[in-house]
């Protein structure tokens, strides 16, 4: 048994003209709408490029603050003797500890400076602390009822 195509019928044909023209003038408003905002790359070719020069930047920071210490690790493991009689081995162990904490703690400091989204949630989050800390705390007597006048302050700290 032997198949043949089936023909679009005249009202298949209209139906996917309409199709094209609904398309075409869709591609036409948004076009416009893109020629109206300013020249430059799109905002999302920025803001990728944004993204990708955050990563970059915290990435290479990173590196930067663990490299001293896995090569003091290095020495240590594969050079011992020369770790023992060495004042400079000695003094590297906690400097290189403590620049993973700078890594830990640069990370939100350029997060917050490359970042408008990131200042932001922190403005709104330090806003809602605020708020809640700000609070009066009320002192309950034996009755769990609270004093009116209590001007006390609930510390969140």
């Amino acid at each position: 048994m032997v198949h043949s195509p089936i023909m679009p019928q005249a009202s298949d044909t209209s139906i996917t003209n309409h199709i094209r023209q609904v398309s075409i003038q869709t591609h036409k408003r948004h076009a416009s709408i893109s020629l109206h905002r300013c020249s430059g790359p799109p905002i999302n070719q920025k803001a990728q490029k944004m993204v990708i020069k955050m990563l970059v930047t915290v990435s290479a920071v990173f590196f930067a603050c663990y490299l001293p210490y896995h090569i003091q690790r290095l020495i240590v493991q594969y050079i011992p003797e020369q770790c023992d009689k060495s004042q400079i081995c000695l003094i590297l162990y906690p400097i290189t500890g403590l620049l993973q904490y700078v890594s830990a703690t640069l990370n939100p400091i350029i997060y917050n400076l490359m970042s408008v989204r990131f200042r932001k949630a922190s403005r709104a989050f330090m806003k809602k602390l605020i708020n809640l800390c700000s609070y009066p705390a009320y002192t309950y007597e034996m009755t769990s009822k609270p004093l009116k006048n209590s001007k006390n302050r609930q510390t969140c700290f």
